[in-house]
């Protein structure tokens, strides 16, 4: 039986990252994800592209949700409707890697 390993942190694409979170239905912050797809968090932004529900699992550590200079006046409107459903979000890179280690194994199951 060979040993799990965790994705290298800057090796994971924010597609998989979004269908991680979304599958989980958990919270990241930008620092988080932005470690995780190897850029600044300042640039996650950027790589979320137009905002949409899925891309609202990424949010600010100080508010828990979106950034409103990513989603603008519609941010509410936005939101997946399971946003705030969970207190918790991921603040670390290592828990996200393993979330999403996870998700490779196993990509249909909960927790």
């Amino acid at each position: 039986m060979s040993a799990i390993r965790l994705p290298k942190a800057g090796s994971v694409k924010i597609g998989e990252v979004l269908d991680c979170l979304n599958h989980y239905r958990l919270r990241a912050t930008y620092k988080a994800v932005g470690k995780v797809v190897g850029c600044h968090w300042r640039q996650v932004g950027d790589l979320l592209g137009a905002p949409h529900p899925l891309t609202s699992w990424v949010v600010r550590k100080d508010t828990g949700l979106p950034s409103p200079e990513v989603f603008g006046d519609d941010e509410p409107l936005l939101r997946h409707p399971d946003l705030e459903r969970s207190d918790h979000v991921i603040e670390r890179h290592e828990e996200l890697l393993a979330y999403i280690t996870a998700h490779r194994i196993h990509p249909h199951h909960r927790h």
